[in-house]
C-alpha cells in the first residue's frame, strides 16, 4: 500500500466509527474552556473514558498492522 489518503486503505466500519467517536471528544475533553459552563470533568465519566480507550486500542491495532505489513 502506497498512499497518504486514509480512504485508500481498507478500514472497517467499526474502526471508522471509533475514529468519529474520538473526534467528538478530543477537543471538549481536553480544553477547560470547551464548555460555556463547567469543567470537562463534569461532562465525562469513567464509562466515556473506557469507550474512548477501547476505540483508541482498535485504531492503534489497525495502524500497527498497516505499519508491519507495509510494502
Amino acid at each position: 500500500m502506497r498512499s497518504h489518503v486514509v480512504y485508500d486503505c481498507y478500514i472497517s466500519e467499526e474502526v471508522r466509527k471509533c475514529a468519529r467517536e474520538l473526534d467528538k471528544v478530543y477537543i471538549p475533553s481536553r480544553y477547560p474552556d470547551a464548555y460555556s459552563s463547567g469543567a470537562p470533568m463534569e461532562f465525562f465519566d469513567q464509562q466515556n473514558a473506557l469507550e474512548s480507550l477501547n476505540c483508541a486500542k482498535k485504531i492503534f491495532a489497525l495502524v500497527k498492522y498497516l505499519v508491519n505489513n507495509a510494502e
